[in-house]
């Protein structure tokens, strides 16, 4: 049986008005509000939002708290570690905080699990690891709000735990985290909620550090496409600057990624993002370990990132 198509019916004044205040064809204007955007400011949003646009990081639940912690662990030298997920998004969520954290003079650890040995989220082998290494702060990024016992596990430890996370809550129940900071929490009323994992890490190291959170930009836009988030609000803002950063990174690691990629003098889109750059990014998590993901964007030996490039290019053949 053939579906039947059904054409929105236009709305010739509506059309009009907005065509006249924008200085847009009026048929570009009917595909707009027939995407749900049917006054000026929304499509002027739409249309030409940048980085004065983004929401205060301060309105996601649990930020201010989030932010006294890891400063305050900052300052007292506290051992700080990272936990992130294997995929893109959660390799950027943890490179992007990890370098903010340098930046802060925090030499912090990082763990990813083994997608194949340990799959996803917080396992009991990063917790033994944390108390190993005498770690007082363990945020996880791109996961934690469904470990339940983990978090406990932790918390017996004291050690405690932030969670910057984008997943949906199950039945709107949550961990006894230090600070939970997720635009899906049901208590939160933060104004956009379809930020990916790294989109979420990004607000809070905005709130901590202001304008020094755009350095890594060109990572979050990556970050965000490769977990194919809705480009919206908050995210068409991230992607349209970040691009543009991508275009000209200066981090060395990516860079060598684009270069092994045969994308070298080549205008990056989301489409080169999706389908060229994030299978590279995820593949050595999908063969093996995703650890040589996060190695490239953290290095800053460029005959280091070439090896890794080269290697994540293989990995994306096999």
């Amino acid at each position: 049986m053939r579906n039947a198509w059904k054409i929105e019916a236009p709305n010739p004044a509506l059309q009009l008005n907005l065509s006249q205040k924008l200085n847009i064809h009026p048929l570009i204007c009917q595909i707009l509000i027939n995407r749900g955007m049917t006054d000026h400011e929304s499509l002027g949003k739409f249309l030409n939002g940048d980085i004065s646009h983004l929401h205060d990081p301060f309105l996601l639940k649990d930020m201010q708290k989030a932010v006294d912690r890891i400063k305050k662990a900052a300052k007292d030298q506290e051992k700080i570690l990272v936990f992130g997920d294997y995929d893109a998004d959660g390799v950027t969520s943890c490179a992007i905080l990890l370098s903010a954290l340098k930046r802060m003079g925090v030499d912090a650890k990082y763990y990813i699990p083994h997608r194949v040995n340990e799959g996803y989220s917080i396992n009991e082998n990063a917790v033994k690891f944390a108390k190993q290494h005498k770690i007082t702060l363990f945020v996880s990024v791109d996961c934690g709000t469904a470990n339940f016992k983990e978090i406990d596990l932790l918390n017996k430890s004291k050690i405690d735990v932030i969670v910057i996370d984008h997943h949906k809550p199950v039945d709107d129940k949550l961990p006894k985290a230090f600070a939970l900071v997720n635009p899906k929490r049901p208590d939160c009323k933060y104004p956009f909620k379809d930020l990916a994992a790294v989109g979420v890490v990004f607000k809070v190291i905005q709130a901590i550090s202001g304008e020094d959170a755009f350095e890594d930009l060109d990572l979050v836009s990556l970050g965000t496409v490769a977990d194919v988030m809705d480009i919206t609000g908050e995210n068409r803002i991230i992607v349209k600057g970040g691009l543009k950063q991508l275009n000209e990174t200066k981090n060395i690691g990516l860079r060598a990624l684009i270069d092994a990629a045969s994308l070298k003098n080549k205008k990056i889109t989301p489409g080169f993002v999706s389908f060229i750059l994030a299978p590279r990014i995820n593949a050595s998590g999908r063969m093996d370990s995703a650890e040589k993901s996060l190695k490239l964007f953290l290095t800053e030996d460029a005959n280091e990132a070439q090896i890794l490039a080269n290697d994540l290019n293989n990995h994306n053949r096999q």
